[in-house]
């Protein structure tokens, strides 16, 4: 009993600092290759420094690390693409203890290939037999991408990192018109436009995935627009992270997420429009809190009702009240009657002994009556009963 007291002081005392003292000290987990998380991080730590508030980066091996040290709470919150399913699996029980935060980026899926291909060529014919180029191996697009292969029977594929100079194919997932992308252009590759089936595949395959067309750049003659799908990265957090904390964070994205739109169009994901079920882990407390805000609470939504309800409660009660000093006052005039009947008793000395006897039973038993009917009150009839008692007995004795 003592342990649970204890317990249960220790989480009113933790809610009450989380209260009072949100936290705004968070450890991001990122993986240390993954060039677009780092590029999100570089945006959020200085956009959230200015607030008072402090982004302490912890690098992981992959996003696959970067969610166990989450999940193990050895860092506060981390980024994940919303359909990296992989992720979660890994986990097992673990996943149980993380939390979507908000979606914070559009990111779109390229493909660069190493020489020029024939613009309706298929995926099958694209990936069959292929060596990929992935940032990580092992990581979260190797692992995704070697899901949606084997479940499109796309056989063969080989992953490599991208910086094997044997790859035919480079696969990653980055902003708009991203600097990476450039970079390869420059070095001779040649970005793939998707065929259609592939898209739709995929869009079919996870509602977190939309088909998504790159726009050829107007100034650029040799441009040309990118078929591909696009999905969002989101925040996630451990679930102990405090409902309040969490709450001030995302009141603190959202009200300066135009910040982050001018120095990249894909943090218009940034938004409290977004589907709760269509999201990777369950909501957080936090965020569920802040979309709710402008929502009357359970008191506001039924206000009249509970006034109605106090208002009829209170009718009743005075109605019964009065009821009852009516009935209170009807027993005491009957009291009163039967009070002065027996000292009108006791005091005629004319009668005899019997006749005194007979009407000192007789109003023994009409009060006795009155009582079953509650028309007396119980202590009443007592006080009376011990009086005619202690009188039948003086007359008898006399």
């Amino acid at each position: 009993m003592k342990t649970r007291l204890l317990l249960a002081l220790l989480l009113v005392f933790a809610s009450g600092c989380d209260i009072l003292t949100p936290n705004k000290t968070f450890r991001l987990a990122i993986s240390r290759q993954s060039e677009y998380y780092h590029y999100i991080a570089n945006h959020l730590a200085p956009m959230l420094s200015s607030r008072g508030y402090r982004l302490q980066i912890v690098e992981a091996d992959n996003a696959f690390a970067a969610s166990e040290i989450v999940s193990r709470g050895d860092a506060d919150l981390t980024l994940l693409n919303n359909f990296s399913y992989p992720v979660a699996e890994s986990l097992n029980e673990r996943a149980s203890q993380l939390r979507t935060i908000l979606p914070i980026a559009t990111r779109v899926f390229f493909v660069f290939s190493r020489k020029p291909l024939p613009a309706n060529i298929t995926a099958d014919q694209l990936f069959t037999n292929a060596t990929v180029g992935v940032e990580t191996l092992n990581g979260e697009t190797h692992k995704n991408l070697e899901r949606r292969f084997e479940r499109a029977a796309v056989q063969g594929v080989k992953f490599v990192p991208e910086s094997d100079n044997t790859s035919d194919l480079i696969a990653f997932w980055s902003t708009l018109y991203s600097d990476k992308a450039q970079k390869l252009q420059e070095a001779g590759w040649h970005v793939v436009s998707l065929d259609e089936n592939w898209i739709d595949f995929n869009t079919r395959f996870d509602n977190a995935v939309s088909p998504f067309v790159l726009p050829a750049l107007p100034g650029d003659p040799t441009s040309m627009d990118v078929n591909t799908y696009s999905s969002e990265v989101i925040l996630i957090g451990n679930h102990q992270l405090g409902e309040n904390s969490i709450y001030e964070l995302c009141g603190l994205v959202f009200q300066h997420r135009l910040e982050l739109i001018n120095k990249d169009r894909m943090y218009l994901a940034i938004t409290e429009d977004f589907s709760p079920s269509s999201m990777l882990f369950p909501i957080h407390e936090g965020t569920r809190a802040y979309l709710n805000r402008d929502q009357p609470t359970l008191l506001e939504r039924y206000a009249d009702t509970i006034a109605l309800f106090f208002s009829f409660g209170a009718l009743i009660y005075g109605v019964a009240q009065t009821l009852h000093n009516r009935m209170r006052r009807k027993q005491k005039d009957r009291l009163d009657v039967y009070f002065l009947e027996f000292l009108r008793i006791r005091s005629d000395k004319d009668s005899g002994m019997a006749m005194q006897v007979q009407q000192l039973n007789d109003l023994h038993r009409k009060a006795l009556e009155q009582m079953t009917k509650e028309q007396l009150e119980k202590g009443d009839f007592h006080i009376l009963s011990r009086l005619i008692q202690q009188e039948l007995a003086l007359v008898k004795g006399g």
